[in-house]
């Protein structure tokens, strides 16, 4: 009997072993949430610049329209930034066009296009390829032709007329010493020089200034209804602007380069529609290639048009781009919905320091609203998924004397805290426990 109890005992000390082991760690998971964690779901962050997210829609099918909502923890003092972003599945149909289609080729002439054999006179010839058979395919064609070197000129205004009778000089000048609107940019992508406040580069790379400002002119076209196509000829695959990350004295990130360790494929991308709009050519395949876009007849529309967003802001919180104090952020700036993410817009947000000791949800629901590209009718929808921080309601000291006749009796002086708004109840036990 003594052995089996011994033997029981054993295996009883092995089990408890075993639970310890599984306990322990879900013990950890079960800690207290702590002032200024931020939490959606199974997402949980407590460190600065962490983010969550909420996305509402769909991305599967041709009109699906997808709003995504980023809320990152900015510091422990409460304050958050809110962004949005939205996405939409093209609409797609194969159709003869019987639009006027106004096409731009636009056309890099800098000096880096001239090296390597026969690299210039190809890169004409698909120029011209391409401006021949979209007129050839479509009646109704106007082509321009814009190229930039160091600086930019027009040298073919649009015209519907055959280019084979205009001379190569005239519409791209001379070889370098060293309706439905589209525009098709060709270009090798490296950087010859550039210069900020006299003073540059050394010819294979480029600055933040210059990407951004391509890229910013090319979501102008974008959002004015132009479909941009780019044309990659002859890349290198070297990082022509490294960048980076700007941080503050203990490290954490205060501005994100979105454009850090760019290629010149990544920037041609990035001007371009999406990444569909974008094809990589070689001197021995560029003439079929523009040939191909040329002769496409798949007609790509973005989804929607006209976002607005709405975000309620939670009742806890407050937010300096509030100029209307009436607890909304308005936001609408996307015209064109398209399958690229898109930022909508962003603002801060604080929470009311003095907010109880609870979860308090950073909105209060949000909504948006965007006219189908196909039917042009208002679609209006409203997500309720709504992330939350976590707030510590702090106390405050306070002290409480007595006087009698002006003379303060120090047997009767009682002190504590409590929250900011609280009535405090003195009792008698109070008074003789001080």
């Amino acid at each position: 009997m003594k052995k089996f109890f011994k033997k029981s005992l054993n295996i009883l000390m092995a089990l408890m072993t075993l639970v310890n082991m599984f306990i322990e760690p879900i013990c950890v998971l079960a800690s207290e949430p702590v002032k200024g964690d931020l939490a959606y779901g199974d997402q949980y962050v407590r460190e600065n610049n962490g983010s969550v997210n909420v996305v509402d829609g769909a991305f599967v099918n041709e009109g699906d329209v997808e709003v995504r909502k980023t809320v990152t923890k900015l510091d422990s003092n409460g304050n958050y930034e809110v962004k949005f972003e939205v996405r939409g599945k093209n609409y797609s149909k194969t159709t003869t066009n019987t639009k006027d289609i106004y096409a731009v080729i636009v056309f890099d002439r800098s000096n880096s296009m001239t090296e390597g054999n026969n690299k210039w006179s190809n890169a004409k010839n698909a120029a011209r390829a391409f401006a021949e058979g979209l007129i050839e395919k479509y009646s109704k064609a106007n082509i321009a032709v814009v190229t930039f070197g160091t600086t930019a000129k027009t040298t073919q205004e649009f015209t519907n007329s055959n280019l084979k009778n205009i001379s190569d000089n005239k519409l791209f000048g001379e070889e370098p010493n060293g309706g439905n609107a589209g525009v098709v940019v060709i270009s090798d992508g490296a950087p010859t020089k550039y210069k900020v406040n006299g003073s540059g580069g050394n010819g294979r790379i480029t600055s933040y200034n210059c990407i951004d400002k391509a890229v910013s002119s090319a979501n102008d076209l974008k959002g004015s209804g132009a479909e941009i196509f780019t044309v990659g000829y002859d890349l290198s695959n070297e990082i022509i602007y490294e960048g980076g990350d700007e941080t503050d004295f203990w490290g954490n990130v205060t501005w994100t380069d979105p454009y850090k360790n760019s290629t010149a494929e990544s920037i041609l991308k990035l001007i371009a529609t999406d990444d569909s709009h974008y094809v990589s050519s070689d001197q021995d395949n560029i003439v079929d290639k523009l040939k191909d876009i040329a002769s496409s007849t798949t007609v790509y529309s973005p989804a929607g048009t006209n976002l607005t967003i709405t975000d309620n802001i939670g009742s806890s919180f407050t937010s300096s781009d509030d100029t209307d104090n009436d607890g909304k952020i308005v936001l609408n700036t996307v015209k064109k919905i398209t399958e690229e993410w898109q930022e909508a817009g962003r603002f801060n947000i604080t929470i009311n320091e003095n907010s109880t000791t609870d979860w308090h949800n950073t909105n209060d629901n949000f909504s948006y609203s965007y006219t189908d590209n196909i039917s042009s009718k208002e679609v209006n929808k409203t997500c309720t998924k709504n992330p939350a921080v976590y707030w510590v309601q702090p106390e405050y000291g306070y002290t409480i004397e007595y006087y009698y006749s002006n003379v303060k009796d120090e047997s009767k002086t009682v002190t504590g805290s409590s929250h900011e708004g609280e009535t405090v109840f003195v009792t008698d036990e109070m008074i003789e426990a001080n």
